[in-house]
């Protein structure tokens, strides 16, 4: 069994082993920590982030280890020439030596302290980096998954709030070995005179160590029982300034609403802060106590001893602060530790989130390499997961290559469940999905979902480009080049007063240019400087399935969804940004336009099986019907599945299946579904007949 199997069952037993309440039943037994393996991983992430992180990490480790006993021990020099010989030349080279030195140790430091910012800064953008590609890629089942969310919501505020992320854990391990290395040489200096005070130290340390236990036992706590409450509080906070919710805030009169649950939630984090600190605050006041009983030892036991002239004054000003020293590098090792386990316990949840195992199986075959394919439901049935309502029951249906199905029924019939089935998205709780014969969990899940273009219900465009919410490929340099090109040639076109052929072509030009920017303006200024030429620069050329290069084969998808021209009445063409979110030049698309794209986008895909379900739901029955029937022109020969609760699509489809409550009990042509009385599909049929005779 392999160590991804291996995890996956040990999760799976887990899951089984949870209360109703989804407390473990193994006795809620404490996280362990495994504090050495989790520095090790991320000083890893470090490294493939930025190796050269290390040097300035070296260098400003050994620059902290070392100042501290530059005060130490020139001070007692200094003191000693002051009250002894008086030569000068010695009082003005130790203060030279104490100035010169400490002055370049605080430049090292601001200079290190600097570029350790600069590296956090880009630590946190390859952590968030990190978490956006696993969300991409994990499976979809865990993106409706509570658990997972919860999971993730604890791997960002873990690594974001808590453990200071990759800087904060390195830093944190580097203040170890630094205040390790400078407790050595202070206590070798107290051993030689003073060698009580590492007792009194040591002793005090405990007692230290012992109260910021607690207060971080505490803090954990704390940071376990806001999870919820931090994942509802950014919802509120953050997700709903998104533009999109705009209207409907305004319209409905949300304002309050949301302005209550912002207080609430709000309220409920300063509440649990506020309990946090009421629980600590004893342990606090109880350290600051303890410093004072150290600080009076330790001027006693020094003190006696200058007294008795067994020290001179200067060597007191030496114990004194090497005792010093010596207790704040250890406590600060201690609590170093506990603050690096606090730390690494937040950002384990990062670790955990990270390798959340597979929900789907994942095989290693590969499909026939031929482009008609027979996809089987063979007795399917699902429930997801945490639900005892079976979704699907018993389906048994064969996809023939070439055949245009329709999937018909109401809401909540098991429609959409179905596709995010043969998606794979979903894995049957019974039965199984074929493909020419073969179970669909032992084929490579990337070239299974090639043979698939899916256009949803709920589909989503991006804030990119028109051309890459089309092609989802790297074209952001294209655009970027087109526009700057653009823009530059118009500028200097229009700079060009000097040149005669230039006073000449803008005098028809830039009147053209100037007049709202109309489409015809652009036109004329990009035939009379090349601008064209520009544009048909950097094409792809490299073949696509349909044997088209990638440009040619952009526009003939654009051109078949109707769409050409509307792209070309943007301002930058395809290379326009699709709504507003990073470009202040943005077109915002209608509703229509939005579907098309989304069409045309599943028609560049060029895969063998292609799907609709119900990406034409908010259009009126007939607009659905045209678009239902220009797109089953457009599919010719290739599978097509067409999922609606309205029946544009059947007529002109060679087998429909109507689902009831997660069932199909119906299927047939058009002709003979209508001819059964009292049928599903009949009923349906005539209740909607109005907009199809």
């Amino acid at each position: 069994m392999s160590k991804k199997e291996k995890k996956t069952e040990e999760i799976t037993r887990d899951k089984a082993e949870t209360k109703a309440d989804g407390t473990s039943r193994k006795g809620e037994e404490k996280q362990k920590i495994h504090v050495l393996t989790l520095i090790r991983q991320f000083a890893g992430y470090a490294w493939r982030c930025s190796p050269s992180y290390f040097i300035f990490y070296v260098l400003d480790l050994l620059v902290y280890a070392f100042a501290p006993f530059v005060n130490i021990i020139f001070p007692a020099y200094i003191i000693d020439e002051l009250i002894g010989q008086q030569r000068v030349e010695k009082i003005v080279l130790y203060t030279v030596l104490t100035v010169g030195i400490n002055t370049l140790c605080n430049c090292l430091k601001n200079l290190f302290d600097l570029t350790k910012e600069k590296y956090s800064d880009k630590f946190e953008r390859y952590i968030s980096l990190q978490i956006s590609e696993k969300c991409v890629d994990m499976d979809f089942q865990h993106t409706e998954d509570k658990k997972v969310l919860e999971q993730l919501e604890k791997a960002k505020t873990g690594m974001d709030w808590y453990s200071g992320g990759i800087s904060g854990i390195l830093n944190c391990f580097s203040s170890i070995v630094t205040m390790f290395i400078t407790a050595l040489g202070v206590a070798a200096i107290l051993v030689v005179g003073m060698p009580w005070l590492i007792a009194v130290y040591a002793v005090s340390v405990l007692l230290d160590m012992l109260l910021t236990r607690k207060t971080n036992k505490v803090n954990l706590q704390a940071f376990k029982n806001m999870a919820k409450v931090n994942q509802i509080f950014s919802y509120v906070f953050w997700e709903l300034q998104d533009i999109r919710f705009g209207k409907d805030i305004r319209l409905y009169g949300a304002e309050p609403m949301m302005d209550k649950k912002g207080k609430y939630y709000n309220d409920q984090m300063t509440m649990e802060w506020r309990r946090q600190a009421l629980v600590c605050l004893p342990y606090d006041e109880s350290r600051v106590l303890l410093q004072s009983v150290r600080w009076g030892i330790t001027i006693l036991m020094v003190g006696a001893k200058a007294v008795k002239g067994l020290i001179s004054l200067g060597d007191f000003t030496m114990y004194f602060n090497a005792g010093n020293t010596l207790y704040d590098s250890i406590r600060g090792i201690v609590w170093q530790m506990q603050d690096i386990y606090k730390r690494l316990c937040y950002a384990n949840e990062f670790i955990i989130f990270m390798e959340y195992p597979d929900a789907v199986r994942h095989g290693n075959l590969l499909p026939q390499k031929k482009k008609e394919h027979t996809i089987e439901f063979r007795n399917v049935s699902f429930t997801y997961p945490g639900s005892q309502i079976s979704v699907l029951k018993h389906i048994n249906v064969v996809l023939h290559p070439g055949e245009h199905i329709s999937i018909v029924g109401l809401n909540g019939a098991g429609k959409t469940t179905f596709i995010k089935l043969l998606c794979r998205l979903y894995e049957p709780t019974e039965g199984e999905i074929l493909l020419d014969g073969v179970d669909i969990r032992d084929i490579v899940y990337e070239e299974y979902v090639r043979l698939l273009s899916v256009v949803f219900q709920d589909f989503q465009l991006f804030s990119f480009t028109a051309r890459e919410n089309v092609t989802l490929t790297e074209s952001f340099a294209k655009a970027e080049d087109t526009r700057k090109n653009e823009e530059k040639i118009e500028k200097d076109y229009k700079g060009r007063k000097a040149n005669s052929w230039g006073r000449e072509v803008s005098a028809h030009v830039e009147e053209d240019a100037v007049k709202e920017d109309r489409p015809e303006g652009r036109e004329k200024i990009s035939s009379a400087t090349g601008m064209d030429t520009v544009k048909k620069q950097g094409k792809a050329q490299e073949d696509f399935p349909g044997g088209l290069p990638k440009d040619e084969r952009f526009e003939r998808v654009i051109e078949q969804t109707g769409l050409t021209e509307t792209v070309e009445g943007l301002k930058y063409g395809a290379d326009t940004y699709i709504m507003k979110s990073f470009d202040n030049e943005g077109c915002e698309l209608s509703g229509g336009q939005q579907q098309k794209l989304a069409i045309a986008r599943a028609l560049y895909k060029d895969s063998p099986v292609v799907i609709l379900d119900e990406p034409t739901a908010a259009l009126d029955p007939i607009a659905e019907y045209e678009i239902y029937r220009q797109f089953n022109t457009l599919v010719g020969g290739k599978t097509a599945i067409y999922i609606s609760h309205r029946l544009s699509s059947c007529q002109f489809c060679d087998v429909i299946y109507v689902f009831v409550d997660g069932e199909i009990k119906e299927h047939g042509t058009h002709a003979e579904l209508v001819g059964i009385s009292d049928g599903h599909y009949a009923k349906m049929f005539e209740a909607q007949a109005q907009y199809y005779r």
